[in-house]
Protein backbone atom coordinates (compact mmCIF):
# COMPACT_ATOMS: atom_id res chain seq x y z
CA UNK A 1 0.00 0.00 0.00
CA UNK A 2 1.38 3.65 -0.20
CA UNK A 3 3.74 5.04 2.18
CA UNK A 4 1.11 7.61 3.73
CA UNK A 5 -2.31 10.24 2.56
CA UNK A 6 -1.77 12.82 0.23
CA UNK A 7 -4.41 14.90 -1.59
CA UNK A 8 -7.79 14.10 -1.71
CA UNK A 9 -9.16 15.80 -4.89
CA UNK A 10 -11.87 16.24 -6.94
CA UNK A 11 -11.76 16.96 -10.48
CA UNK A 12 -14.12 17.45 -13.60
CA UNK A 13 -13.16 15.63 -16.70
CA UNK A 14 -13.41 17.51 -19.91
CA UNK A 15 -14.44 14.47 -21.97
CA UNK A 16 -17.44 13.11 -20.14
CA UNK A 17 -19.90 15.05 -17.78
CA UNK A 18 -17.93 12.58 -14.33
CA UNK A 19 -15.95 13.20 -11.87
CA UNK A 20 -12.82 11.54 -10.78
CA UNK A 21 -11.95 11.39 -7.09
CA UNK A 22 -8.31 10.52 -6.36
CA UNK A 23 -6.03 10.37 -3.00
CA UNK A 24 -2.56 10.95 -4.30
CA UNK A 25 0.35 9.18 -1.94
CA UNK A 26 3.07 11.56 -0.48
CA UNK A 27 5.40 8.86 -1.69
CA UNK A 28 5.41 5.49 -2.82
CA UNK A 29 7.43 2.48 -1.57
CA UNK A 30 10.03 0.69 -3.88
CA UNK A 31 9.67 -3.26 -3.74
CA UNK A 32 6.07 -3.29 -2.33
CA UNK A 33 2.27 -3.07 -4.00
CA UNK A 34 1.08 0.43 -3.86
CA UNK A 35 -2.52 0.81 -4.10
CA UNK A 36 -4.15 3.12 -6.00
CA UNK A 37 -7.99 4.14 -5.99
CA UNK A 38 -9.72 6.16 -8.53
CA UNK A 39 -13.77 6.52 -7.57
CA UNK A 40 -16.13 7.54 -10.11
CA UNK A 41 -19.71 8.23 -8.76
CA UNK A 42 -22.33 7.45 -11.32
CA UNK A 43 -20.43 5.05 -13.24
CA UNK A 44 -21.79 1.61 -12.73
CA UNK A 45 -20.31 -1.65 -14.07
CA UNK A 46 -22.13 -1.50 -17.52
CA UNK A 47 -20.43 1.68 -17.84
CA UNK A 48 -17.12 0.33 -17.83
CA UNK A 49 -15.55 -0.89 -21.13
CA UNK A 50 -11.78 -0.20 -20.12
CA UNK A 51 -10.18 1.26 -17.29
CA UNK A 52 -5.43 1.88 -17.34
CA UNK A 53 -3.53 3.26 -15.47
CA UNK A 54 -0.55 4.72 -17.52
CA UNK A 55 3.13 5.45 -15.75
CA UNK A 56 6.70 6.02 -16.23
CA UNK A 57 9.40 6.30 -14.39
CA UNK A 58 11.71 10.12 -13.88
CA UNK A 59 9.91 11.85 -16.53
CA UNK A 60 10.61 9.03 -19.00
CA UNK A 61 9.58 9.20 -22.86
CA UNK A 62 6.60 7.54 -23.40
CA UNK A 63 4.76 4.92 -20.08
CA UNK A 64 3.75 1.93 -19.56
CA UNK A 65 0.49 0.67 -18.64
CA UNK A 66 -1.67 -1.72 -16.60
CA UNK A 67 -5.39 -2.64 -16.15
CA UNK A 68 -6.98 -0.84 -13.39
CA UNK A 69 -9.88 -3.35 -12.02
CA UNK A 70 -13.83 -2.16 -10.93
CA UNK A 71 -15.08 -3.64 -7.99
CA UNK A 72 -17.62 -2.58 -5.08
CA UNK A 73 -17.20 1.36 -7.13
CA UNK A 74 -14.00 1.81 -6.55
CA UNK A 75 -11.18 1.48 -9.50
CA UNK A 76 -7.87 0.10 -8.15
CA UNK A 77 -4.54 -0.38 -9.06
CA UNK A 78 -2.17 -2.24 -7.85
CA UNK A 79 1.33 -0.99 -8.64
CA UNK A 80 4.86 -2.33 -8.25
CA UNK A 81 7.93 -0.63 -8.17
CA UNK A 82 10.43 -2.87 -9.58
CA UNK A 83 13.01 0.05 -10.63
CA UNK A 84 16.19 -0.13 -8.76
CA UNK A 85 16.78 3.07 -9.41
CA UNK A 86 13.78 5.67 -9.93
CA UNK A 87 13.14 8.38 -7.60
CA UNK A 88 9.66 9.51 -8.90
CA UNK A 89 6.53 7.53 -10.92
CA UNK A 90 4.55 9.72 -13.15
CA UNK A 91 0.92 8.35 -13.64
CA UNK A 92 -2.26 8.86 -14.71
CA UNK A 93 -5.90 7.54 -14.99
CA UNK A 94 -7.53 6.52 -18.16
CA UNK A 95 -11.21 5.19 -18.14
CA UNK A 96 -13.19 4.19 -21.66
CA UNK A 97 -16.55 4.15 -21.25
CA UNK A 98 -19.24 2.04 -23.44
CA UNK A 99 -20.67 4.87 -24.86
CA UNK A 100 -17.18 5.71 -26.34
CA UNK A 101 -16.46 8.66 -23.33
CA UNK A 102 -13.39 8.82 -22.26
CA UNK A 103 -12.24 10.11 -18.86
CA UNK A 104 -9.41 10.72 -17.35
CA UNK A 105 -7.43 11.68 -14.14
CA UNK A 106 -6.05 14.58 -13.97
CA UNK A 107 -8.02 15.69 -16.64
CA UNK A 108 -6.00 18.92 -18.33
CA UNK A 109 -3.84 17.18 -20.95
CA UNK A 110 -3.01 13.85 -18.09
CA UNK A 111 0.08 12.47 -20.47
CA UNK A 112 1.67 16.09 -20.52
CA UNK A 113 0.48 16.57 -16.66
CA UNK A 114 0.60 13.33 -15.13
CA UNK A 115 0.52 12.81 -10.67
CA UNK A 116 4.15 12.77 -9.99
CA UNK A 117 4.99 10.74 -6.78
CA UNK A 118 8.11 10.39 -5.03
CA UNK A 119 10.07 6.83 -4.52
CA UNK A 120 11.52 5.91 -1.10
CA UNK A 121 12.88 2.64 -0.23
CA UNK A 122 11.05 0.54 2.65
CA UNK A 123 10.69 3.02 5.75
CA UNK A 124 13.48 5.46 4.06
CA UNK A 125 13.83 8.74 1.74
CA UNK A 126 16.23 6.53 -0.88
CA UNK A 127 19.07 8.71 0.83
CA UNK A 128 19.14 6.45 4.02
CA UNK A 129 16.93 8.89 5.61
CA UNK A 130 14.36 7.50 8.19
CA UNK A 131 10.79 8.73 7.31
CA UNK A 132 9.11 11.05 9.74
CA UNK A 133 5.22 11.23 10.45
CA UNK A 134 2.92 12.25 12.98
CA UNK A 135 -0.81 11.49 13.28
CA UNK A 136 -1.16 14.77 14.73
CA UNK A 137 -1.00 17.12 11.81
CA UNK A 138 -3.51 17.16 9.67
CA UNK A 139 -3.99 19.96 7.00
CA UNK A 140 -5.65 21.33 4.24
CA UNK A 141 -4.62 21.92 0.74
CA UNK A 142 -5.92 25.35 0.21
CA UNK A 143 -4.59 26.24 -3.60
CA UNK A 144 -2.92 25.32 -6.17
CA UNK A 145 -5.01 21.79 -6.41
CA UNK A 146 -2.69 19.34 -7.21
CA UNK A 147 -2.25 18.72 -11.26
CA UNK A 148 -3.55 22.10 -12.04
CA UNK A 149 -2.43 24.73 -14.43
CA UNK A 150 -2.10 28.24 -13.65
CA UNK A 151 -0.93 31.25 -14.90
CA UNK A 152 2.08 32.77 -13.26
CA UNK A 153 -0.14 35.53 -11.98
CA UNK A 154 -2.90 33.25 -10.72
CA UNK A 155 -0.42 31.10 -8.06
CA UNK A 156 -1.27 31.81 -4.43
CA UNK A 157 -0.03 28.73 -1.93
CA UNK A 158 -2.56 28.30 1.39
CA UNK A 159 -2.50 25.63 3.20
CA UNK A 160 -4.59 24.91 6.68
CA UNK A 161 -3.18 23.43 9.67
CA UNK A 162 -4.86 21.48 12.43
CA UNK A 163 -3.59 20.07 15.50
CA UNK A 164 -2.95 20.54 19.35
CA UNK A 165 0.13 22.32 20.31
CA UNK A 166 0.21 20.02 23.36
CA UNK A 167 0.91 16.80 21.31
CA UNK A 168 3.55 18.18 19.31
CA UNK A 169 7.35 18.76 20.31
CA UNK A 170 8.17 22.59 19.89
CA UNK A 171 9.05 23.13 16.28
CA UNK A 172 8.21 25.36 13.11
CA UNK A 173 6.98 24.53 9.52
CA UNK A 174 8.64 24.73 6.60
CA UNK A 175 7.48 25.88 3.06
CA UNK A 176 9.66 24.60 -0.01
CA UNK A 177 9.14 25.23 -3.93
CA UNK A 178 10.98 23.30 -5.67
CA UNK A 179 13.62 22.66 -2.81
CA UNK A 180 14.08 26.12 -2.49
CA UNK A 181 13.19 27.18 1.14
CA UNK A 182 10.44 29.97 0.97
CA UNK A 183 9.47 29.93 4.32
CA UNK A 184 11.20 33.19 5.50
CA UNK A 185 8.82 34.84 2.24
CA UNK A 186 5.46 33.51 3.32
CA UNK A 187 3.02 34.99 5.31
CA UNK A 188 2.65 32.39 8.11
CA UNK A 189 0.68 31.91 11.13
CA UNK A 190 0.36 28.72 13.72
CA UNK A 191 -2.59 27.55 11.73
CA UNK A 192 -2.58 28.75 8.10
CA UNK A 193 0.44 29.85 5.74
CA UNK A 194 0.39 31.35 2.26
CA UNK A 195 2.79 32.76 0.03
CA UNK A 196 2.40 34.35 -3.45
CA UNK A 197 5.91 33.42 -5.74
CA UNK A 198 7.28 35.83 -7.92
CA UNK A 199 8.83 34.89 -11.20
CA UNK A 200 7.47 31.34 -11.57
CA UNK A 201 9.03 30.20 -15.09
CA UNK A 202 6.56 28.10 -17.09
CA UNK A 203 6.16 24.47 -16.16
CA UNK A 204 6.01 22.10 -13.54
CA UNK A 205 6.99 23.03 -9.58
CA UNK A 206 6.36 21.08 -6.31
CA UNK A 207 5.77 22.43 -2.80
CA UNK A 208 6.83 20.78 0.09
CA UNK A 209 5.37 21.65 3.74
CA UNK A 210 7.77 19.96 6.58
CA UNK A 211 8.02 19.96 10.29
CA UNK A 212 11.05 20.89 11.62
CA UNK A 213 11.89 20.08 15.21
CA UNK A 214 15.39 20.34 17.33
CA UNK A 215 16.28 16.30 16.72
CA UNK A 216 13.46 15.51 13.80
CA UNK A 217 11.97 16.40 9.98
CA UNK A 218 8.91 15.76 9.45
CA UNK A 219 7.79 16.11 6.15
CA UNK A 220 3.62 16.76 5.80
CA UNK A 221 2.59 16.80 2.43
CA UNK A 222 4.04 17.89 -1.19
CA UNK A 223 2.24 17.85 -4.42
CA UNK A 224 3.18 19.51 -8.01
CA UNK A 225 1.20 22.31 -10.10
CA UNK A 226 1.89 23.49 -13.56
CA UNK A 227 2.71 27.27 -14.51
CA UNK A 228 1.34 27.84 -18.02
CA UNK A 229 0.81 30.76 -20.43
CA UNK A 230 -2.42 32.39 -19.32
CA UNK A 231 -4.42 31.24 -22.69
CA UNK A 232 -3.93 27.34 -21.08
CA UNK A 233 -4.82 28.71 -17.79
CA UNK A 234 -7.61 26.54 -15.20
CA UNK A 235 -7.33 28.56 -12.59
CA UNK A 236 -9.57 27.03 -9.08
CA UNK A 237 -10.12 28.94 -6.28
CA UNK A 238 -10.27 28.16 -2.87
CA UNK A 239 -13.60 29.51 -1.18
CA UNK A 240 -15.27 27.28 1.31
CA UNK A 241 -17.77 26.33 -1.81
CA UNK A 242 -14.66 24.90 -3.93
CA UNK A 243 -15.48 21.14 -4.76
CA UNK A 244 -11.87 21.06 -6.14
CA UNK A 245 -10.22 21.88 -2.78
CA UNK A 246 -8.23 18.56 -1.49
CA UNK A 247 -8.34 17.69 2.07
CA UNK A 248 -5.66 15.01 3.87
CA UNK A 249 -4.42 13.79 6.43
CA UNK A 250 -0.46 13.06 7.44
CA UNK A 251 -0.33 10.23 9.99
CA UNK A 252 3.25 9.54 11.07
CA UNK A 253 5.18 8.48 13.50
CA UNK A 254 8.58 8.12 14.31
Amino acid sequence: MALCAGLFITQTSLFAQFTVQHQSPTALVRGEMNTLEFIVPSVNQNDVQEAILFFNYDEGIGFQQQEVIFENGVFTANLEIDNPTASSVEYYFQLNLTSGSQVFYPDNSPSENPVRVDIVSGRSDGAGNSIKRNENIEFNILSPVAGNALAPNDVVIAIALYYDINDLDPGEFKLFIDNRDVTELADTSDYFISYVPKNLKNGRHKIKLEYHTETDIFLITSWNFDVVDPSRARPTGFDGNNRNRPIGRIELGA
